[in-house]
């Protein structure tokens, strides 16, 4: 049994060693702030009283700057993640509208056109099935077979859906007066 609780223990110290040191390796420009307000309050405690008090109060100013540089640190790191992954999310909505592309082109010369409207439509906050989408742009932009009134009242439905969509989450803003109250 303790042999068990013992390999506990060093798991746990592994981690927690590779959490100190991933933490060190963001906040390294932090240490030598917190170092050397560590070495001003250990000074602090063998100096004469004036002499204490004024290194415990630069202490506490690198001990703040280290923090607040700890703090700026972290947030640029989340910025930068968030950025990343904003990138990423671009990059896979781009190869998915190239792919809406590879299937349209072989129905129009438009492929384009049709890619980026089925896209937008399907994956932009609407949730409309892709492959309606694809059959009702196709049916309108290539204007032959097919029911075009059909298709054409199925899109003018989906523009007055996202109009009243947006309309909905726009703020009201009250009219300006037009005289003086």
């Amino acid at each position: 049994m303790p042999t068990a609780n013992l390999s506990i223990v060093r798991v746990d110290v592994h981690r927690v060693t590779g959490q100190v040191l991933s933490a060190l390796r963001y906040h390294w420009s932090s240490v030598p702030l917190a170092l050397a307000a560590i070495v001003l309050l250990v000074m602090s405690a063998v100096m004469s009283a004036p002499a204490s008090t004024a290194l415990v109060g630069a202490s506490s100013a690198l001990a703040g700057a280290a923090a607040t540089r700890i703090i700026d640190l972290d947030r640029e790191r989340r910025a930068e993640a968030a950025e990343e992954e904003g990138s990423h999310r671009r990059d896979l909505d781009e190869t998915r509208r190239i792919a809406y592309m590879a299937l349209a082109c072989r129905e129009t010369e438009r492929y384009e056109l049709v890619a980026t409207i089925v896209n937008a439509l399907a994956h932009h906050g609407s949730a409309i099935n892709p492959h309606d989408a694809m059959r009702h742009v196709l049916t309108i932009v290539k204007g032959g077979a097919g029911d075009v009134g059909e298709s054409l009242a199925w899109l003018r439905g989906e523009i007055g859906r996202i109009t009243v969509e947006l309309d909905a989450k726009q703020p009201r803003i009250p009219p300006i007066p037009t005289e003086p109250t």
